[in-house]
């Protein structure tokens, strides 16, 4: 679970700087709600709590007194398969805009 929670917290801030540039051009629009939430008030503001949360996870990967209930484990896997498809996403998105 260490390196789920790293490539995790490694995708997150990814999507973090992926998200804001392409906010920033004009390519993208966030989907998630609450991160556009965050995002209209201040670009900082999303970061910020992104860069948070890896921190967080960062945090959980290297905590060894923390036990991995399934459900967690289920869903460290879930979110990593749905970020590693909106990495591809923000991979196809750039390259589609550099074009």
């Amino acid at each position: 679970m260490k390196k789920w929670f790293l490539y995790l917290a490694a995708v997150n801030f990814l999507d973090a700087a992926a998200t804001a540039c392409g906010l920033m051009i004009g390519a993208i629009q966030e989907q998630n709600p609450m991160m556009s939430f965050l995002y209209q008030l201040h670009p900082s503001v999303f970061i910020g709590v992104k860069c948070l949360l890896s921190a967080i996870l960062v945090f959980l990967a290297y905590r060894h007194a923390f036990s991995f209930h399934r459900l967690i484990k289920i869903g460290a896997y879930a979110a990593g398969a749905v970020y590693t498809f909106v990495m591809a996403l923000h991979i196809l998105w750039i390259t589609q805009s550099i074009i």
